[in-house]
């Protein structure tokens, strides 16, 4: 018996051997297209590490279509002043890469450890990446069609231009740049298949540059627009006869803002959905949307807020034509003061034949329980006639049953229309 046991358990221990072994080999069978896909998801530095597994492996890296390139994976080689600088890096893998079409070149340039901060700002920063190597690589990337590139520049270390060449790929459909400089506002731009573009801390120089590169778009679908470097635009124009999404975050008011000129104008008639945030609506001219269908609006409350702002905010709904589906956040905070109910139960007549004759779902974010905010709820519920559903999210839970009670009792326009309180 004892040696029968024993037995059994050598061939378990054997049987365990073969199925680790097998595994082994199982990813290892796995053809060059399916590693280079499961390689694509790694930094270009740690793809680049697999080619010495093996023979196989060690060229494998340069058929993958997605580049990675990230300063702070290269900060310990630079900082221990080995041979090659990051820029040496990228030059290599851009030369030995085989693939011919490239899916994603991802350049950041960042640096979020203040010690190596602090020591590249005494060194010569350019050696990372100048200009000229900038517009060497993108012009590798154009060379083997690439369709996405994303580019972060940490402004305080490193200030440089974008290449002009970026604006002439005729491939790219899918452009993200943050913290950059250099957009331009005259010359040639033609982007024939960029379908979505975001702009993150971008830095305009003039008033012209946002309207001249949309101009060289003339497929774009998705436009993203995450904040500005420059605050001493006039007015801020967001004109695209064939964007369908639209997103808008920055603000610009009180002390941020002190030109009371300054305006953001939006012409979009093709636009679908849009999302604004943290702005004032105030400050913000649309054209006429009617091919809105759904709206998540955010908008900054200020302490000053009284009769006027409560028009601004009426005017800046009625501009939202049609739409089918609004979300409004912060607004329901807006008011300091005692405004009189008729701002809002006084309706003008075009109000009710657009918004109010086509709204079918709100959501109200953050209910603040004040007079305005009831006035508010109010005047959608009694004039939206054909509403279906209103939510109203974060009610403090003391407040929650006096809210319930108090708007389950307000006149409602529609009949369908139904109250959550979440």
């Amino acid at each position: 018996m004892e040696k029968i046991s024993q037995t059994s358990i050598k061939r378990h221990k054997i049987s365990d051997e073969e199925q680790n072994m097998s595994s082994i080999d199982r990813f290892s069978g796995l053809p060059d297209g399916v590693i280079c896909h499961i390689l694509s998801f790694l930094p270009t530095k740690f793809s680049v590490a697999t080619g010495i597994l093996s023979r196989r492996w060690r060229f494998l890296w340069t058929h993958v279509p997605y580049l990675h390139f990230e300063t702070k994976d290269f900060k310990c080689e630079k900082h221990h002043d080995t041979e090659k600088s990051f820029s040496d890096i990228v030059n290599r893998v851009m030369l030995l890469l085989k693939v011919q079409i490239i899916n994603t070149f991802r350049l950041y340039c960042m640096y979020d450890d203040d010690e190596f901060k602090k020591w590249i700002t005494t060194a010569e920063s350019r050696s990372f990446c100048s200009e000229y190597q900038l517009e060497t690589w993108i012009n590798a990337a154009k060379s083997r069609s690439v369709q996405n590139i994303d580019i972060y520049f940490d402004c305080e270390i490193i200030e440089i231009n974008l290449s002009r060449c970026l604006f002439t790929c005729k491939t790219l459909v899918d452009l993200k740049l943050s913290f950059c400089i250099g957009i331009p506002s005259n010359g040639a731009i033609f982007l024939p298949s960029l379908k979505k573009l975001h702009l993150y801390l971008v830095e305009y120089k003039v008033d012209e540059a946002l309207p001249h590169l949309l101009s060289g778009c003339p497929v774009l679908d998705e436009l993203i627009i995450d904040g500005i470097m420059d605050r001493n635009l006039g007015c801020f124009n967001i004109s695209s006869p064939t964007i369908k999404r639209l997103s808008v975050y920055f603000s610009f008011g009180g002390s941020e803002f002190d030109n009371p000129d300054y305006r953001v104008k939006i012409n979009a008639p093709e636009l679908r959905y849009f999302q604004v945030h943290d702005c004032s609506y105030q400050h913000i001219s649309l054209s006429p949307l009617s091919s809105l269908i759904e709206a998540d609006i955010r908008l900054n409350d200020f302490e000053e807020e009284d009769y006027y702002y409560t028009c601004c905010l009426l005017k800046f709904l009625d501009s939202l034509c049609n739409v089918k589906c609004l979300k409004l956040s912060g607004v329901c905070n807006m008011d300091k003061v005692d405004v009189d109910e008729k701002n809002w139960m006084e309706p003008k007549e075009e109000r009710r034949a657009c918004l109010l004759y086509s709204l079918k779902t709100v959501t109200i974010d953050g209910f603040g329980c004040t007079k305005q905010d009831f006035n508010m709820v109010r005047f959608i519920l009694r004039n939206a006639q054909v509403l279906k559903r209103m939510e109203i999210h974060r009610i403090g839970v003391e407040e929650k049953i006096d809210v319930v009670q108090k708007i389950s009792l307000f006149h409602r326009g529609s009949r369908e229309c139904e109250l959550a309180f979440c």
